[in-house]
């Protein structure tokens, strides 16, 4: 890209999220990309935790996977 060429950029992705509120201060989420010309993926957990009134404490991964030269 810093050649002012475009590479690995797909036309076609499915992507979806989930969260789930386990306690009222702690919630968990997951996300998840696929891109569906190439089949690498992107998977990201995370969970939120109210520390105290308009704080959150959040934690994540990101998890690319797919072939060499794919875009994930």
């Amino acid at each position: 890209m810093l050649a002012g060429r475009t590479s690995n950029v797909a036309r076609h992705y499915a992507g979806g999220s989930a969260s789930y509120e386990v306690t009222p201060l702690l919630k968990l989420m997951g996300y998840a990309v696929l891109n569906l010309d190439d089949h690498s993926r992107v998977l990201w957990p995370a969970m939120t935790y109210s520390v105290i009134s308009n704080l959150d404490l959040s934690a994540g991964l990101q998890h690319f996977s797919g072939e060499a030269r794919t875009e994930y």
